[in-house]
């Protein structure tokens, strides 16, 4: 027996596609678009999951609301950076364009994810906190903050894929052809990462392979798994967006992805025991023959 379901992904595509409207209403020379009203969203949400993650930890309340504050400025600065000079050619010549977020938006979200993650780890080394504890927090938190992001970049109609012929493409203001949505591919697989990050963090600490023969696993599970998850997936979606990040027309997209893939490897393998570069020292009375 065949079971139709009444809404398929082109359908839920095309429901969504009628409520894009970039400007959600406008006062004078002042536009409020729906990317900053997500992207306002996804910040006060990430910071509530933070401060209730860190809460029961018993961590300092102020300072760890200053040390995301701090990240997530930096890593809106550094988005932003990095989406001018890949747009060099539009903002060159239009120095007032670079700040002005609302009426010429855009963001390169890796650039800014990853710069926001290494300053809190910078902040957290510095007040002798367990910094892959921290940062564990932050990556749940920040996923689904940036699925919100995501969203509003699909209803502000910027950031989409290269054309396709995909039952889903979506034709968005300003263009003739069907494009991939890749705001919409973004946002759901941070929103899935979300769940699956709040679901395994209360049971990794289970996992026998990585605890390793300890009592208690160490922490940077999640930001592994994360970042693991965050390199296969950008070097996926790669195949399917303009590049971003072109130097001597060498596109490095698909090398940070690699980068970002083995760097979340390498860490689960490091904080499981697995790896290791400290070097064992021999006993006091070490025996050749038993050796």
């Amino acid at each position: 027996m065949r079971v139709r379901f009444p809404l398929s992904a082109p359908v839920i595509v095309n429901i969504i596609k009628i409520y894009m409207h970039p400007i959600l209403f406008s006062f004078g020379p002042i536009n409020l678009r729906v990317f900053n009203l997500f992207l306002v969203l996804g910040f006060f949400i990430s910071a509530f999951i933070f401060w209730r993650r860190t809460k029961e930890e018993y961590y300092p309340e102020d300072e760890l609301f200053d040390g995301f504050l701090l990240a997530t400025v930096f890593g809106l600065v550094a988005g932003r950076a990095g989406f001018i000079l890949s747009h060099l050619n539009e903002f060159a010549h239009y120095p007032n364009h670079w700040v002005n977020i609302f009426a010429f938006p855009g963001f390169l979200g890796l650039v800014g994810l990853l710069t926001a993650t290494l300053y809190l780890a910078f902040f957290a080394q510095q007040k002798k906190w367990d910094v892959f504890e921290i940062l564990d927090y932050w990556v749940t938190s920040l996923t689904l903050g940036a699925s919100l992001t995501y969203f509003g970049l699909f209803f502000d109609g910027s950031g989409n894929g290269l054309t396709t012929s995909l039952p889903w493409g979506v034709i968005f203001p300003g263009q003739a052809q069907p494009h991939h949505p890749i705001q919409l591919y973004w946002a759901i697989y941070f929103f899935l990462m979300f769940i699956y990050l709040s679901w395994v963090e209360y049971r990794y600490r289970t996992f026998i392979w990585y605890r390793a023969g300890k009592k208690v696993a160490r922490t940077g599970f999640l930001t592994a798994s994360f970042l693991i998850s965050l390199g296969l997936f950008s070097f996926l979606i790669n195949f399917i967006t303009s590049p971003q990040f072109v130097f001597y027309q060498w596109r490095l997209d698909f090398y940070l992805a690699i980068l970002i893939f083995f760097s979340g490897f390498g860490l689960i393998l490091i904080r499981s025991g697995k790896l290791s570069f400290k070097k064992k020292r021999r006993p006091y009375f070490y025996d050749k023959k038993a050796a």
